[in-house]
């Protein structure tokens, strides 16, 4: 396993759920309003979603854990690393993969680069400086985490989204599902 990212040998989602959570993940609105652009989005998410996560992923998913879909509506996200999550589990379902990149730290030279295929389970370490390049239009992922909302330290209480999603799920750590 890449210390960065990893195939995991976990079921596909079935094609009605990848149908369904497609049309869902492509109107859907996010999880916690935008603060500035929303070219990534975290996604409200149905119920039925974390239900088959619960049933087919070997993970024990208790209320710590967030599965919901991601949104992409931009050709690349820059170098950055999650605020919220160590890590990811991603299985992209609509679109085409784009490029991601990762690297040590921000200052190395050193990147390592992967393209997730479709309907594949994916370990993302996002505790790294990671970036997405090449998106070629809108995709839509599953995406289930360790929600660390306790992280963010006072500088970073006023940055983008990431304090508004932590605020919710201090109040309550279901307030994504539908």
């Amino acid at each position: 396993m890449s210390e960065f990212y990893a195939e995991k040998e976990w079921p596909s989602l079935p094609d009605a759920l990848v149908s369904s959570l497609t049309e869902w993940g492509l109107s859907a609105d996010r999880a916690v309003p935008a603060k500035g652009k929303p070219d990534f989005s975290l996604l409200k998410a149905p119920w039925y979603l974390r239900e088959w996560v619960s049933e087919n992923i070997p993970i024990d998913i208790d209320e710590s854990w967030m599965v919901t879909l991601q949104r992409f509506n931009t050709v690349k996200a820059d170098w950055h690393i999650d605020l919220l999550r160590d890590c990811s589990y991603n299985c992209l379902i609509f679109g085409e993969s784009g490029v991601t990149q990762f690297k040590p730290n921000f200052a190395s030279q050193q990147i390592t680069s992967v393209k997730y295929k479709k309907n594949k389970w994916y370990y993302h370490n996002s505790a790294v400086p990671h970036a997405v390049h090449s998106i070629p239009r809108k995709r839509v992922a599953v995406t289930m985490f360790k929600f660390l909302p306790r992280r963010l330290s006072e500088s970073e209480a006023f940055n983008g989204t990431a304090p508004l999603l932590a605020a919710e799920y201090e109040k309550d750590p279901y307030f994504y599902y539908v």
